[in-house]
């Protein structure tokens, strides 16, 4: 399960670039390299499982959240293909796009919380 990540709220021109390129190698790189480490055993062993979290900002542009939506974009696109390229070989990749979660995530970004009816 690849579910590592931060967020940035600011507009992008206001956003500091090495903290934007921090966030695409943790949710992006790191998410890729590790998909290279565990497949070749995976597909070795004609069975294995991978989950990759995403958002629901995958579908969509989010202001002030430019590069992490497009983070989350990104890993919905890779996770459906490898998906395909993956077919028949016994090894499965889904991905999870949640919405809102009561994390601490939106307070780090430095985001007002939101309230969920689901509470």
């Amino acid at each position: 399960m690849n579910n590592a990540g931060f967020g940035i709220h600011a507009p992008f021109d206001e956003s500091s670039g090495t903290d934007e390129a921090r966030m695409i190698d943790l949710q992006l790189k790191a998410m890729v390299q590790l998909t290279h480490v565990v497949l070749p055993g995976m597909l070795k062993r004609k069975e294995g499982y991978m989950l990759n979290v995403s958002s629901v900002y995958a579908f969509s542009p989010v202001p002030q959240q430019a590069v992490y939506a497009a983070c989350k974009t990104f890993m919905l696109s890779f996770s459906r293909t490898l998906s395909l390229e993956l077919h028949e070989t016994g090894v499965s990749v889904s991905v999870l796009c949640p919405g809102i979660t009561m994390t601490q995530f939106r307070s780090r970004a430095g985001m007002k919380e939101k309230r969920s009816s689901l509470r």
